[in-house]
């Protein structure tokens, strides 16, 4: 009888070793996943103030700037150069530029803001190239500086999630339109 009393002893002690490391790794999982989620929250701040800041530079595009002279400079698929007065009272042009750098491995592609070629926000990451759509007063496809109006920009956002096991890359995808009033209202 002494000896079954062992072995049940010994059970015990398998079993509560198990429900113990079961405990620790609920735990683990528990805050993994509460740390990804809070990184996800912030994935979606981030990257609504980083749209929030090129919206209100696009927006910029050709103000103050007499009729007749040439606000968007050049225009491709991963940039815009153009020229405006950050205020009324400003005498002289600046010239402002969204560009989107090449890939860098385990970050992404770069794009950042620069204002007369001089980094001034950036560089943020995108997972996939940004895409910037350009479109006349017609709302027809265009990449003619002059007969640009509208831009439809497209960036995706990321985050690689924490975890030995089980790692993901949470992604905020944004399309956003800017539509240049101070180039409609020049004509």
């Amino acid at each position: 009888m002494g000896s079954l009393s062992l072995i049940d002893v010994l059970g015990a002690t398998i079993i509560g070793a198990i429900l113990l490391l079961s405990m620790l790794s609920a735990t683990y999982h528990v805050q993994a996943m509460s740390l990804n989620i809070r990184m996800y929250v912030n994935l979606f701040d981030i990257s609504d103030n980083t749209i929030s800041i090129v919206e209100a530079y696009l927006s910029k595009v050709g103000f103050g700037l007499p009729a007749g002279t040439t606000a968007i400079l050049a225009a491709t698929p991963d940039s815009v150069l153009f020229r405006a007065k950050l205020s009324l009272l400003d005498s002289t042009y600046t010239t402002l530029s969204l560009v989107q750098g090449d890939s860098i491995a385990d970050k992404g592609y770069p794009f950042q803001l620069k204002r007369n070629g001089v980094r001034e926000l950036g560089p943020f990451y995108l997972s996939d190239k940004m895409i910037l759509t350009y479109y006349d007063e017609n709302v027809d496809a265009t990449t003619d500086p002059p007969d640009i109006r509208s831009v439809k920009c497209e960036m995706e956002f990321f985050y690689k999630t924490s975890g030995k096991f089980d790692t993901k890359q949470y992604k905020n995808r944004i399309t956003f339109w800017k539509y240049f009033k101070n180039l409609y209202l020049q004509n």
